[in-house]
């Protein structure tokens, strides 16, 4: 079933978009600002998706060894990267704007929001 495979979509998404999340914030409130560094952080997260992905699905495969095609995994693999795409940048966004908006602290505004992102 496809249904087995949503925490494991959504566990990494929600995981690789708060250690992001946690960086920017950390950076954010050390130097009022945020380095070309956390730029290429993000893209090691981004390039962390596929291996991680790969694991677990690996995993899933020895626990239940249903046979789904190539096209379901391509598919699987598209999506992730897509998604864990969109959460980096939400991350940056949510961090930059939670300080300004109302004086919020991103590191507590802005996981919380990510992860419930992930899972709506």
């Amino acid at each position: 079933s496809v249904v087995a495979f949503l925490p494991i979509i959504n566990g990494i998404g929600g995981n690789l978009a708060a250690i992001q999340a946690s960086r920017l914030s950390t950076s954010f409130n050390l130097f009022g600002r945020t380095d070309f560094s956390e730029y290429k952080t993000s893209l090691f997260l981004l390039f962390l998706t596929v291996p991680g992905h790969a694991v677990f699905l690996s995993v899933k495969g020895l626990v239940d060894p249903t046979h789904i095609g190539a096209p379901f995994y391509t598919a699987f693999f598209c999506s992730a990267v897509v998604q864990v795409t969109i959460l980096l940048g939400m991350s940056y966004v949510l961090v930059m704007l939670s300080p300004l908006l109302r004086n919020l602290d991103p590191d507590l505004y802005s996981i919380p929001l990510l992860t419930a992102l992930v899972t709506s």
